[in-house]
């Protein structure tokens, strides 16, 4: 029941994006709390698959070092001035991705099958590239303002 329910979490982060967009409903607060809801589900997900597919551990700890580090690393540099950027194309691609395989991974229901297995290591594969690539952007704005 509880693979259900996130199921349908899933589908409505697609959803909420478009529907405030389409009705003119964005606000500040929406900014700000969106992402924040999106990491939840993500999280939430993977670590409710990780009891079905034996390689989701991995993919879930990755996913939290790389959220910890964007939500420390963008704090710390937010509050030495720096204009902390949005998300970038690459961490919207692995998240799409996740998004995807995880609906089909709670949909279909495929433990220890090759295609669950190899769409886990794809996700890990990029959310790993995401990890490194936002490691690298944090780190340039870093030592652009300790050369200002």
């Amino acid at each position: 029941m509880l693979l259900i329910f996130n199921y349908f979490q899933v589908y409505l982060i697609f959803l909420d994006g478009y529907i405030a967009r389409h009705y003119q409903m964005i606000t500040d607060f929406g900014k700000v709390i969106d992402p924040i809801a999106d990491k939840l589900t993500q999280f939430t997900v993977a670590f409710v698959l990780v009891y079905t597919y034996s390689w989701m551990w991995l993919l879930l700890l990755i996913i939290v070092l790389k959220d910890g580090m964007l939500a420390l690393g963008g704090l710390y540099l937010y509050e030495k001035g720096a204009k902390v950027q949005g998300a970038s194309w690459w961490g919207k691609i692995s998240t799409a991705i996740f998004d995807v395989v995880a609906i089909v991974l709670i949909g279909i229901h495929i433990p220890n099958s090759i295609f669950a297995t190899i769409s886990i290591f794809v996700c890990i594969v990029l959310m790993l590239l995401s990890l490194v690539l936002y490691a690298k952007q944090l780190l340039s704005i870093y030592k652009e303002l300790k050369n200002e």
